[in-house]
C-alpha cells in the first residue's frame, strides 16, 4: 500500500520518533528551515535525545538517574560535521552512561561557578548589544526601541540589581525561586507585598535572552536555565487573564468628549489609534512618507513593525479627513504626523495625556492598547471573520507590500469602515426626530 503524502513529515510533530540517519538529517533540515529549537526522544533507545538548533543536532542522554535521584543531561556528540557521532555509537554511549559507573566518571565536570561573569559585568554589555542591534533573538538583527530598553533596565533594577555582585551560575540556580516568589508573593524589598505574575513572566524572558547572549559571547557554556530541555521552549509561565475590551456606545461617547476637551492634537492622535487599531508605537512614529492619501493607505516598512513584516493599513473616511487636515496644517518639511516638542522627533510619551482623558471619561482601567482590542471587538461584532479582522489589525505580505492583493485590502477596508460606523454612531450627536 502506497504511503500517503506527508506521513513522513508528520513523524516530527510529536515528542519522539525512531531515530534513523535519514530522519535525523530531515529533522535538522526542518529546524534550519523553520527556525527555533526542537528536542526529540529516540523510540529505540531510552534516554537518548537529539536537540536540534540553528547550528545542527546534538545527541544527549537526558532522563532521571533513579539511583542518585537526579535529572541527568549529558552531552554525547554532534549529529553531523567533522566530529559527528554515528547513531549506533550514540545509542551505545547512552546505555553505557546509564549502567556503567566507569563511563559516568569520564563525563567532564562542569566549569567552576566563579568563572562565569557577575551580573554587574554582563548586564551593561547585554543592554549595549540590544541597544545597537549587535545582539537579537530574532533572525533580523535590529536595535530594540528605547522604551523596551528602559523597561528592561527597570526590571533589572527592581529584581536583580541588589544581586549584581552574584554571577550567572548563581542566577541559573536561583532563577526558579525568583520567578515563583515574584509571581506569587511579590518583590523581596517591597514595603507591601503584591504578587506580580506579569513581572515574573517578563523576568523569565529577559533572563532567557541574557543567558543566550552570554553563550554567544563565550561566557556561558551550560544549558539555558529558562529553557525546558524537553521542548526547547521557555518554561511554563504564569497564565495571564485575557483582557476583553469592548466599549459601549455610552463609554465611547464619554471618551470622545474627553478627547475633544484635551485639544485637537490629542483628539486626532487617539482617534487614529481607536479607528485604525494600530499599535501605539506605529501611530506615535507615523511618518508622512509612509502615507498614500490618494489611495487611502498607510504602508509600513518591516523594521517599524513588531512582527518584522511589511504592513498595510486602509484608511476610513474619518481617519483620512484627520490626516488631510493635519497635512494641510503641517510645516512643509514635517517628518512625523504627530511631532514632538523636539524638532524632527515624534511625541515621546502620550501616557500623561491619556491618563487625563480616561479619568475625565470615568474609564480609569482602559489602557491605550485597549483601543486596539476594542477595534478588534467592534470589527468582530460587525460580522467580519477572524481572518479579516487580522488583516485589518496587521496586514501581512510574504515578501513586500507590492504583493498585496486588492481583495486583501478590500477585506481590511470593510472592517475599518465597520469600526468607523460604530464609532460615529456612538460619538456623533443624534438629530431629534
Amino acid at each position: 500500500m502506497a504511503k500517503r503524502p506527508g506521513n513522513e513529515a508528520r513523524v516530527f510533530d510529536g515528542p519522539s520518533f525512531a531515530f534513523t540517519p535519514d530522519r535525523l538529517r530531515q529533522a535538522c533540515q526542518l529546524v534550519a528551515d523553520t527556525g527555533g529549537r526542537r528536542l526529540w526522544r529516540d523510540d529505540r533507545c531510552q534516554q537518548l535525545v537529539v536537540r536540534v538548533g540553528r547550528r545542527g543536532g546534538v545527541f544527549y542522554r537526558y532522563g532521571r538517574d533513579h539511583r542518585a535521584g537526579t535529572v541527568v543531561n549529558q552531552r554525547i556528540g554532534e549529529v553531523s560535521g567533522p566530529n559527528a557521532v554515528s547513531l549506533e555509537a550514540a545509542r551505545k554511549r547512552c546505555n553505557e552512561l546509564r549502567y556503567d559507573p566507569e563511563a559516568q566518571a569520564t563525563i567532564p565536570k562542569r566549569r567552576a561557578s566563579n568563572n562565569s561573569p557577575a551580573l554587574a559585568e554582563i548586564w551593561p554589555q547585554y543592554i549595549d548589544a540590544i541597544s545597537t542591534g549587535k545582539f537579537s533573538m530574532s533572525r533580523r538583527r535590529r536595535a530594540l526601541r528605547p522604551t523596551t530598553i528602559k523597561a528592561y533596565d527597570e526590571l533589572y533594577k527592581a529584581h536583580l540589581q541588589r544581586h549584581s555582585e552574584k554571577n550567572l551560575h548563581w542566577l541559573a540556580k536561583n532563577l526558579p525561586g525568583l520567578f515563583e516568589t515574584i509571581g506569587t508573593v511579590g518583590r523581596e524589598d517591597a514595603e507591601r507585598l503584591k504578587p506580580s505574575p506579569a513581572q515574573a513572566n517578563k523576568l523569565l524572558q529577559v533572563c532567557k535572552n541574557l543567558f543566550e547572549f552570554a553563550r554567544r559571547m563565550g561566557r556561558w557554556n551550560e544549558p539555558n536555565p529558562a529553557i525546558d530541555p524537553m521542548t526547547g521552549e521557555t518554561y511554563i509561565r504564569f497564565e495571564m487573564p485575557k483582557r476583553e475590551v469592548r466599549l459601549t456606545p455610552a463609554q465611547a461617547k464619554r471618551l470622545y468628549a474627553a478627547m475633544q476637551a484635551k485639544g485637537q492634537f490629542w483628539c486626532d492622535f487617539f482617534a487614529v489609534v481607536a479607528l485604525t487599531g494600530r499599535r501605539l508605537s506605529n501611530v506615535r512614529e507615523l511618518k508622512w512618507e509612509n502615507i498614500d492619501l490618494e489611495n487611502r493607505l498607510i504602508i509600513d516598512a518591516p523594521e517599524t513593525m513588531k512582527n518584522n513584516e511589511p504592513n498595510i493599513c486602509p484608511l476610513s473616511d474619518t481617519v483620512l479627513e484627520i490626516l488631510r487636515r493635519r497635512k494641510a496644517e503641517a510645516e512643509e518639511d514635517a517628518v512625523y504626523v504627530f511631532p514632538g516638542r523636539k524638532p524632527g522627533m515624534p511625541i515621546m510619551n502620550p501616557d500623561h495625556a491619556w491618563d487625563e482623558i480616561r479619568t475625565a471619561a470615568k474609564l480609569k482601567k482602559v489602557r491605550i492598547h485597549d483601543l486596539r482590542h476594542n477595534a478588534a471587538s467592534w470589527a468582530s461584532g460587525a460580522g467580519h471573520s477572524q481572518a479579516t479582522v487580522g488583516k485589518f489589525l496587521s496586514q501581512k505580505s510574504i515578501q513586500s507590500t507590492s504583493r498585496y492583493t486588492h481583495a486583501n485590502v478590500e477585506d481590511a477596508m470593510k472592517a475599518s469602515r465597520s469600526v468607523e460606523e460604530t464609532w460615529l454612531k456612538a460619538t456623533q450627536p443624534t438629530s431629534a426626530g
